[in-house]
């Protein structure tokens, strides 16, 4: 175990609380029109005003600082070079905290160096000297028993570097008189760069703005115009529409010249499919029974004329004509006479208009599928606008935000000018000119 130490040594306990538990430093009739460069710069000259009186005051403390540090680098080399006792009780323990504390004091205390004459350079020398003070009371306390073993030099160390603690907290309280002038160049500087910075937002924001505004009257004269459109091409679809109307209505006319020559023959159709053996004849009988308008429109579009129908008939004649398929003579009279105006083509001529008619219907349908093609869908473009119009709105709010943020920035500004200089003096705002 190793005993105490003498009183004088006390220094490394006391210089290790003193430094290591220290709290750490804290950094520190009209008005004129100018712009805001030169309220910056009038705050910086006033500023500097009152901070360069201090620089002797600064650079006495920092030589002062610089030259104990050479004396503590030379104490800590001496320590180095001391002779240890070897009797001491943990002897080996000794010699090794000498060669650790020699070998790392030294380089700590090169990182001072005199500072430019300049409020930024000095308070930098003050960080260093503060963070080397620091260094060496860790190594210090890594070393702790050093006293015990070389006390004297250790002493002559101790001395040199309370020294340097003192001058840097002369240098600290120095420092911190200034801290209002040092304060009022970076209010200026972070306001500038804030005011600047606003600026260019609000005028990015106007460009968006003004790129969303010709947007927005683009699709306006689009709508429009799509709206107009949509009326010529309703009105041409109304015309359409007529016309397709009135084609089925003649068909419908055509159709039922049609049905009014077949529909009476429907019975002895009947009765006289099952005289019919041929088995085509049968199944074409079999389409008039089903279907007599289609059918016949059908042979008509095919061949011009309907050869399967005029067969039926000169087989339904002759059945007539022999009584087997109608008693009524009245009626079998009549049949007759309607079989001599078919198969003299009576058919032919309302068919053949149902043909033309139809295909003229199907002329007009596809140019009416056309036409509705064209129709815009305004309600798509209208969701577009409203879109706009709500984004122009948000722009609205932040552009009148921003410019509020700007002009708070120019009156603390204003303030922090006027107070530094004692004059009147107003910020020109030519950013919103």
């Amino acid at each position: 175990m190793l005993n105490g130490h003498d009183a004088d040594n006390d220094w490394m306990a006391s210089f290790i609380d003193r430094f290591l538990k220290r709290p750490t430093a804290g950094k520190g009739d009209q008005p004129r029109g100018i712009p805001l460069s030169e309220a910056v710069k009038l705050v910086r000259e006033e500023a500097e005003s009152r901070i360069s009186p201090a620089y002797p005051i600064f650079e006495k403390l920092c030589k002062s600082i610089l030259n104990e540090a050479v004396a503590a680098k030379e104490a800590a080399k001496a320590l180095g070079k001391g002779t240890l006792d070897k009797a001491q009780v943990q002897y080996k323990i000794g010699l090794q905290m000498q060669r650790n504390f020699a070998e790392r004091v030294p380089p700590v205390l090169d990182a001072l160096t005199l500072p430019k004459r300049d409020y930024t350079s000095y308070s930098r020398f003050h960080a260093t000297a503060l963070e080397t003070v620091r260094n060496v009371a860790k190594i210090s306390k890594d070393n702790r028993y050093l006293p015990y073993f070389l006390s004297s030099e250790i002493g002559a160390f101790g001395k040199r570097m309370n020294e340097i603690v003192r001058l840097t907290d002369e240098l600290s309280a120095a420092i911190a008189l200034k801290n209002e002038p040092v304060g009022w160049i970076d209010r200026a500087q972070r306001l500038e760069k804030e005011i600047n910075a606003q600026i260019n937002e609000i005028n990015s924001l106007a460009e968006l703005k003004a790129e969303t505004e010709m947007k927005r009257k683009e699709l306006e004269t689009e709508i429009s115009s799509a709206i107009a459109r949509n009326k010529e091409t309703e009105s041409e679809e109304g015309a359409i529409r007529q016309r397709i109307d009135a084609l089925r209505n003649q068909m419908s006319s055509e159709k039922k010249k049609l049905t009014d020559q077949l529909s009476p023959f429907q019975r002895q159709f009947r009765k006289l499919q099952k005289r019919i053996l041929e088995k085509e004849l049968s199944k074409s009988l079999d389409a008039y029974i089903e279907r007599a308008e289609e059918t016949a429109i059908g042979e008509v579009t095919s061949s011009g004329d309907y050869p399967s129908l005029k067969k039926i008939l000169s087989e339904m004649k002759t059945s007539l004509e022999r009584g087997e398929i109608e008693d009524d003579q009245k009626i079998r009279t009549r049949r007759l006479a309607s079989i001599t105006d078919m198969t003299s083509g009576s058919l032919a001529t309302p068919a053949k208009r149902v043909i033309e008619l139809g295909k003229e219907l199907t002329k007009e349908e596809a140019a009416l599928s056309a036409t509705s093609k064209k129709t815009v869908h305004v309600e798509e473009l209208q969701r577009k606008m409203a879109h706009y119009t709500e984004q122009l709105a948000d722009m609205e709010k932040e552009e009148t935000v921003g410019k509020e943020r700007i002009e708070n920035a120019f009156v603390e500004m204003e303030a922090l000018v006027n107070g530094a200089t004692g004059d009147t003096m107003r910020i020109i705002r030519d950013w919103d000119s």
